[in-house]
């Protein structure tokens, strides 16, 4: 999907509004969905301001915290508190007392080289097993093989067993 040209700040607060998700927007308005994302994390703020990280450094900071914990992304949080990206990590960090590259929001393998923590599967009652019928044993086709090069001197003389 190639994006044709950048949509207005209008068409994508009206998305936002909606309660589109990103991958949505994007297909609607023909853009990528990495297009998109930075387009919603800007301008969430605007269509709805309750979202604005404001307050004192204390409360910001708290807010901060707060969002990295529901899991919002750190450019995502920036455009909330008017913020850079490594400034937002900066008042995380010492808020938190946690490093940022320990605080984890996604799916997947964490940066920490662990693994995601899995559900424990349902265990279902064993079924009654009945016998495998018997199949006729499959026949291997032969294996084709290229041509065969010719071996080289080394190879004759290692061969024969004779030195050179």
């Amino acid at each position: 999907m190639a994006p044709s040209s950048i949509p207005g700040d209008k068409d994508v607060v009206a998305c936002i509004k909606k309660g589109m998700t990103i991958p949505a927007a994007a297909a609607q308005l023909k853009v990528t969905p990495s297009v998109m994302a930075g387009l919603y994390y800007r301008l969430e703020p605007v269509a709805d301001p309750s979202l604005v990280i404001k307050g004192t450094p204390k409360g910001v900071a708290k807010q901060i915290v707060d969002g990295r914990s529901a899991g919002l992304r750190w450019e995502r949080l920036a455009e909330r508190s008017g913020k850079t990206v490594s400034e937002v990590k900066g008042i995380f960090e010492e808020a938190s007392g946690v490093p940022a590259s320990q605080s984890y929001s996604g799916r997947g393998r964490r940066f920490d080289g662990s693994a995601p923590a899995k559900k424990e599967p349902k265990v279902k009652a064993p079924a009654e097993k009945k016998p495998a019928a018997k199949k006729p044993p499959v026949k291997k086709a032969p294996v084709k093989r290229g041509p065969v090069r010719a071996k080289t001197r080394a190879e004759r003389a290692q061969k024969s067993g004779s030195p050179s």
